[in-house]
C-alpha cells in the first residue's frame, strides 16, 4: 500500500463508484479499515440518497453522520412529509447498478426470465408502520414520529451491509446488524430467559438496537411476547426449516398477501403458501435445465440460473413436494 495518510486515502477513495468500494474489503488489511468511512464519503460526495416510497408520496433522505464506533450510517430527510403505510425503503441507484441478469431471446419464456431473474429482494420488501416508533431489519431501521395525520420519519439508520445488498454485494464480509455488540448482549441475555430464538425485527429488538428502549426492557418484552414472531418471520422460519432460501417471498403476490394479514396465523395457510412457490420456482429451474436436444433434465440448475433450495427440493409431511 502506498504510504499516504488515512485522510488522503479517504479523500481519494471517496471519489470511487460505490460499487467499486466493496473490493478494498480484499486488498488489505489497511483498506479494510478504510472500507466503512470512505462509503459514508462517497455517499455524500455523490449526492446519494434514501428514498422511502409510500402510496402517496417519496421522501428522500441524505447521508448525515458516521458513527466510527458502530460503523452506522444516519440518514435524515431532506424535506419533511407524512407517510402512510405501507412503505418501500430503498437506495437511490439500486435500480439501475445491480446486478446484471442474463436474459433469453425466447418470447415464450421472457416474461418468466423477468419475474424470476431480474427479481431483487432488495427492492420489493414492503413495511407497515404499526409499531410506537419504529421499523426495519437488523441493518436497517427507520425511526419515526406519529400523529392523528400520519407519520413523520426522523431519520434511517444503516449498516454498509445494507448499502452494498442493491449494489451487488451480497457476497461482500461486511457487516449486517446495526450496533452489534447490543444485540449480542441482547442474544446472550435472552438465551439466559429460556428464549433461545425470538424475531430479530420485533420492535423492541429495533427500539433497544437504536432508540434507548433498555436491554432489561427488551428481553421482558419479548419473553413475555414468546419472541414477538409476526407472520413474516414464521414464514421466514418455515421456509428455513424446509431449505429454502427465504428471500424469494417477496417475489411473490400470495406471500406479500400472506405477511400483510392482520388475522391469527394458520398453520394449513403457511403450509399453502411455500407449496405454491415451491411448484413455480421447480418449474422454472426445470425449464431452463434444458440440454441442446430440448430434452428437459430434472437437475439442479447452480450456475446460470437460481437455486433457491439449499439442501435440494424441500418435503412436506412425509412425501416429496
Amino acid at each position: 500500500m502506498v504510504d499516504l495518510s488515512p485522510d488522503l486515502w479517504l479523500h481519494i477513495l471517496s471519489y470511487l463508484p460505490l460499487k467499486a468500494l466493496p473490493r478494498l474489503l480484499v486488498l488489505s488489511k489497511s483498506f479494510s479499515e478504510l472500507f466503512h468511512p470512505s462509503l459514508f464519503y462517497a455517499l455524500k460526495r455523490s449526492g446519494s440518497h434514501i428514498k422511502i416510497v409510500s402510496s402517496d408520496t417519496t421522501l428522500l433522505l441524505r447521508p448525515f453522520a458516521f458513527s466510527i464506533a458502530d460503523n452506522v450510517i444516519s440518514f435524515i430527510p431532506a424535506r419533511q412529509y407524512r407517510l402512510h403505510s405501507p412503505i418501500k425503503v430503498v437506495l437511490e441507484g439500486w435500480e439501475t447498478d445491480g446486478e446484471e441478469k442474463e436474459t433469453g431471446g425466447d418470447d415464450r419464456v421472457l416474461a418468466l426470465e423477468m419475474f424470476h431473474v431480474a427479481y431483487r429482494e432488495e427492492l420489493e420488501r414492503i413495511y407497515y408502520l404499526e409499531g410506537e416508533e419504529c421499523v426495519g431489519e437488523v441493518d436497517m431501521v427507520v425511526l419515526y414520529d406519529r400523529d392523528e395525520e400520519g407519520v413523520v420519519v426522523r431519520e434511517v439508520r444503516v449498516t454498509p451491509g445494507w448499502i452494498y445488498m442493491g449494489l451487488g454485494g451480497r457476497k461482500t464480509q461486511v457487516q449486517r446488524s446495526i450496533h452489534p455488540n447490543r444485540m449480542k448482549a441482547l442474544v446472550e441475555v435472552a438465551h439466559q430467559k429460556g428464549l433461545t430464538s425470538f424475531n430479530v425485527r420485533a420492535e423492541p429488538v429495533l427500539r433497544y438496537l437504536v432508540s434507548g428502549m433498555s436491554l432489561s426492557k427488551a428481553v421482558s418484552t419479548l419473553v413475555e411476547g414468546n419472541g414477538l414472531w409476526d407472520r413474516r418471520s414464521k414464514l421466514e422460519q418455515a421456509c428455513k426449516g424446509r431449505g429454502i432460501d427465504a428471500s424469494i417471498l417477496w417475489k411473490y403476490g400470495l406471500a406479500k398477501r400472506f405477511m400483510a394479514k392482520k388475522t391469527r396465523l394458520d398453520e394449513g395457510e403457511l403450509e399453502e403458501t411455500i407449496r405454491k412457490m415451491v411448484a413455480v420456482e421447480k418449474s422454472f429451474n426445470v425449464m431452463f435445465s434444458r440440454e441442446a436436444d430440448g430434452e428437459v433434465e430434472r437437475k439442479e440448475s447452480r450456475s446460470r440460473w437460481w437455486w433457491p433450495f439449499r439442501a435440494g427440493p424441500p418435503t412436506f409431511g412425509g412425501g416429496s413436494s
